[in-house]
């Protein structure tokens, strides 16, 4: 995408459905992802089937096999996003797929939420969250052997509570960062001190965080590539979980798209204000 300076005129980004859309025009494919910019490719950012950069297909096929005894989803589809300034200028595209998930399961409770690129980057998955209740107590060493065989031997954070037993997977530089410690720690050291935060500029979970345009977009927490973060909820006893919480986010990603939709608005909004051609002044 080229690089063009702008003068934003009080400009102002909207949202619409589909039916009420100023314009019916998709958002374009203009990036296909099909390896991490920055989290490791060897890595399986997996929860029950569902991947990361996984498309919109894969996803619908990957929910439709899901061995669930209920589907009750949301899929947010038809969204229209824009841009607009005060002298009426405005430019606007179906945002299309922003999320899908809700609960697969009733008894016992299991929910799987699936965050969403806009189209500029083909629509690729860039977090995914999951949360069970078991429908009887499962043992502790269970349970973590399981995880740590799953996504790692050494999380870079273990934290235990009465509540919970929490292990967070962090990746700086492309890499997994190997054990720090536990809640002590983690102003201690650089890495995890700003990485801890990336969840905070990705949706995650079924939360509807909607776009906000910045024109000088930056990167907040430069170097950090995203997490896998794991919660084990404590039962009757210490030794015996009754819930689990599995959620893992792309934040090269996300900012990625995020910076791509401002730019791409912008230069929209540009070409539909320098397309503007003034009609023949009546005589005075």
């Amino acid at each position: 995408m080229k690089k063009i300076a702008f003068l934003l005129i009080h400009c102002a980004v909207f949202f619409a459905p589909a039916h009420q859309a100023f314009a019916q025009e998709k958002m374009p494919v203009l990036n296909v992802p099909t390896e991490h910019e920055g989290l490791p490719n060897d890595y399986d950012f997996d929860v029950s089937g569902f991947k990361l950069l996984d498309t919109i297909a894969e996803t619908d096929q990957k929910f439709s096999a899901y061995p669930s005894k209920s589907n009750r989803f949301a899929v947010d589809d038809n969204g229209v996003i824009g841009l607009r300034d005060n002298r009426g200028n405005q430019a606007s595209f179906l945002r299309g797929r922003t999320y899908a998930g809700g609960t697969v399961n009733q008894s016992p409770i299991e929910m799987i939420d699936i965050q969403y690129t806009s189209p500029l980057n083909d629509s690729r998955v860039m977090s995914i969250s999951r949360h069970v209740n078991f429908e009887e107590e499962v043992s502790k060493e269970s349970l973590v052997r399981n995880v740590k065989e799953k996504y790692g031997d050494n999380p870079t954070l273990i934290m235990d509570s009465n509540y919970s037993l929490e292990f967070r997977y962090i990746f700086h530089n492309g890499e997994l960062t190997p054990y720090v410690g536990g809640l002590q720690e983690i102003y201690n050291n650089e890495i995890t001190k700003k990485c801890q935060y990336t969840s905070n500029e990705v949706p995650v979970g079924s939360s509807r965080t909607r776009y906000r345009f910045q024109e000088h977009r930056k990167k907040k927490y430069d170097g950090c590539n995203g997490e896998v973060k794991i919660i084990m909820i404590y039962g009757s006893r210490k030794d015996l979980f009754n819930g689990l919480r599995v959620s893992m986010w792309d934040y090269d990603l996300s900012h990625k798209d995020l910076h791509d939709q401002d730019m791409f608005l912008m230069e929209a909004l540009d070409a539909e204000r320098s397309g503007k051609v003034g009609k023949e002044a009546p005589k005075l």
